[in-house]
């Protein structure tokens, strides 16, 4: 889903920058961003995860730059997932570093919108090329920007006596690709019941169940034999890992409808994973609740840059995922 904000300029005094604290180009790109960003923006405050790989005493290394690493001495500060100040998300990488970022808003009722530059493996996700940066902080100070909304999957965790209904919440996550039910490191299959707005809708036994959002319906449940969704679509893929029964196949499930999972008296204890990190392992007495949640993330699209993004979004799936490629003779 976009929205379009024609001639609305974008302010932000308060930037969170994600980057792959494992990679030397990313450090450095996040260094040049944030000097940029500083040259231009009135900022109060830029949120890194890591003030030893970026800040003032780096950026500002030279003699004649003194008395700017006195102004920005204070500018930089460590990131907390408890943070709500933050505005504005600059994420530097690939679809990793997109879903970390996502993860570090995990408690975030109203997440801010994100700006993505690709400097990772696949980049389904990011947006625009690294080497750009300049242009497009240029043209987000100018407006002429769209947002494109990708819904996240809320889980919610309870416990419960004999009867679902009496049930006591215990955690609640958000994921921007799949919340994954599965057996971690047991080689037994995991039992799971599986309810479609309190009815009871099947049993299955199986490595694990994918959730996927449309967004994560190119990650790990398209492995899984899932659909290619649209991220305009909002519905919710239920598929399964290496299922005991041959005819369970993937469903989508429309927005405004519950699926919950409790787990049966067989087979083992199994885990749950947002977006790759493992949150929480269920035991008999948990239920966990899952649906399309109503909280977005805005992706910042300018639109002199990116003029189509559908049409980007085909050529990704054409180009990146192979999608209905040609034998090769």
């Amino acid at each position: 889903m976009t929205s379009d904000n024609p001639n609305q300029k974008f302010t932000f005094s308060k930037p969170f920058i994600v980057y792959r604290t494992e990679s030397e180009n990313s450090i450095i790109q996040a260094r040049k961003i944030s000097k940029y960003i500083l040259s231009k923006f009135n900022l109060e405050t830029i949120y890194i995860e890591k003030p030893d790989e970026v800040n003032v005493e780096i950026i500002y290394n030279t003699e004649e730059e003194k008395p700017l690493r006195e102004k920005y001495k204070n500018i930089f500060k460590i990131f907390s997932p408890e943070n709500e100040e933050s505005d504005l998300c600059i994420i530097i990488g690939g679809d990793g570093t997109c879903l970390w970022a996502n993860y570090c808003y995990r408690k975030h009722k109203n997440p801010p919108p994100l700006i993505t530059f690709h400097l990772g493996f696949l980049g389904y996700l990011a947006i625009y090329d690294i080497n750009n940066y300049k242009e497009v902080f240029d043209e987000l100070e100018k407006g002429n920007f769209s947002y494109e909304k990708r819904n996240l999957i809320s889980s919610e965790l309870y416990q419960y006596d004999d009867q679902i209904s009496n049930k006591k919440k215990i955690d609640n996550y958000l994921a921007l690709n799949e919340i994954l039910i599965q057996r971690g490191s047991s080689s037994k299959m995991v039992c799971l019941n599986i309810f479609m707005d309190n009815e009871p809708l099947t049993e299955v036994f199986c490595d694990g169940i994918i959730f996927s959002s449309p967004t994560g319906s190119t990650a790990y449940s398209l492995s899984a034999g899932g659909p290619l969704l649209h991220y305009e679509v909002e519905g919710l893929v239920l598929s399964s890992i290496c299922p005991f029964s041959l005819s369970f196949r993937p469903i989508v499930i429309p927005k405004d409808v519950v699926l919950s999972v409790k787990i049966g008296k067989v087979g083992c204890e199994p885990v749950v994973v947002n977006d790759g990190m493992i949150v929480t392992k269920l035991k008999l007495g948990d239920l966990i609740e899952i649906k399309l949640s109503d909280v977005q993330l805005n992706f910042i699209v300018l639109n002199k840059i990116v003029p189509n993004r559908s049409e980007l979004w085909k050529d990704k799936i054409v180009q990146s995922l192979g999608w209905n490629n040609a034998f090769k003779h």
